[in-house]
Formats: C-alpha cells, sequence, structure tokens
C-alpha cells in the first residue's frame, strides 16, 4: 500500500495493512539444520568454531558438522551446545538423550521435529559429539538410530 504525504486513510485501512505484514520478530531467522544455506551460513559464521555444510536437499542443509581446533579440547556439554543451541528447530523434542555412540568415543543424542520432516525428507535430527576429535555433527534422518 502506497499513501502519498498529506493523504487521508483511514484508521482501519492501516491496522489492516499492519496485521498483513506479520509481527516484527527481534530475533534473526533460523539458520540451523534444515535451514536454506545462506540463513545457515550467517547463523554460524563464529570464529570459534568452523560449521561446514556436508550434504544438502531442496536448497537446506541437510548434514553439517563443527570442528574445533583439538588443542581446545572442549567438553561433551561444549560440543552439545554447538549442535543443539539455536541449531536445531522450535519444534524439536529430545526423543534419545546423550549415549555412547558406535564410534569409540563419541556421543548420539536424537531429536524429533514436524517441521523437519516437512522441508527436508525426515523427521529426526541425529547429532554426534566427539571430545576426543573435537568436532560434532547433525544430520537429518529417516531412522532414530545412532550410526556412527
Amino acid at each position: 500500500m502506497v499513501v502519498r504525504m498529506g493523504a487521508r486513510v483511514p484508521l482501519f485501512v492501516v491496522a489492516a495493512a499492519v496485521c498483513a505484514a506479520g509481527p516484527v520478530s527481534a530475533h534473526a531467522p533460523y539458520g540451523g539444520l534444515g535451514a536454506t544455506e545462506a540463513r545457515f551460513s550467517a547463523q554460524n559464521a563464529h570464529a570459534s568454531a568452523h560449521y561446514r555444510i556436508d550434504f544438502e536437499r531442496r536448497g537446506r542443509v541437510a548434514a553439517y558438522h563443527v570442528v574445533l581446533d583439538a588443542k581446545a579440547k572442549p567438553s561433551l556439554a561444549a560440543l552439545e551446545r554447538l549442535v543443539t543451541r539455536g541449531e536445531l528447530p522450535a519444534d524439536a523434542q529430545q526423543i534419545r538423550a546423550w549415549v555412547p555412540a558406535p564410534d569409540p568415543g563419541s556421543y548420539c543424542a536424537i531429536y524429533r521435529s514436524g517441521w523437519l520432516s516437512h522441508v527436508l525428507y525426515g523427521p529426526y535430527a541425529v547429532l554426534y559429539a566427539s571430545p576426543k576429535s573435537a568436532d560434532a555433527a547433525a544430520t537429518v534422518s529417516t531412522a532414530p538410530a545412532c550410526r556412527g
């Protein structure tokens, strides 16, 4: 809607235009697993961790991994945060807690998300963290399984 300076516009027209525009959010757009490459890259441009996309499908991030300096010796909790905090859709629910993964020294957790199922091909986010190798990973899956 274009309004010229000095023109009178009924209040209900202005209110309708504001409502149609949608809510204004102070938060940045989502940029985790299932996001577009551009949003993922923008959200994960951290100096302390290197996020690398491993697989995309239909223009969305379906798998990625995070690598830290091995000299830093990150804790399991620190690695878990790199793949969970802000990296999972808002509707993601943990269905399997962090447990040892098939790969020695690694741990795995599984989340379920209806949004991921809608925008990609599977409802599960399978997360891995390895303090030994100072890395973590996330992938979308059709099965709730830790494969190592």
